[in-house]
């Protein structure tokens, strides 16, 4: 029953992508939350930190769809570089404070944020 709940949940996430240009994070992340709760206890350290690892894994993915998709545009000439440099460093600085930040947060905390 999970692989046909999982394949059901990347259609949707799929589905909402291609109609808004995002979408998955709004599946993939409660199901994963959920996921860990349910193969986890509460009380373990992954039930602990379920909502941080959903997130994490979410960016993941985003991280290494950007890429490449940076790397399509770059190949096909309609990257502008001297636009994105300039953002680089800020884009950066954000996410490590960002990542840092949710370090401490409590994963109950951190899903009511994400909601």
């Amino acid at each position: 029953m999970l692989y046909p709940l999982l394949g059901a949940f990347g259609l949707c996430a799929g589905i909402t992508t291609l109609l808004f240009g995002f979408g998955g994070g709004f599946f993939a992340v409660p199901l994963l939350y959920a996921l860990l709760l349910a193969n986890h206890e509460a009380s373990s350290l992954v039930g602990q930190h379920a909502m941080q690892v959903a997130v994490a894994t979410s960016s993941a993915v985003m991280i290494v769809s950007s890429a490449l998709a940076t790397w399509r545009h770059h190949r096909a000439g309609s990257l502008r570089w001297g636009l994105v440099r300039p953002l680089a460093p800020s884009i950066a600085l954000g996410a490590l404070l960002g990542a840092f930040a949710a370090l401490p947060l409590d994963s109950t905390w951190l899903r009511w944020v994400f909601v």
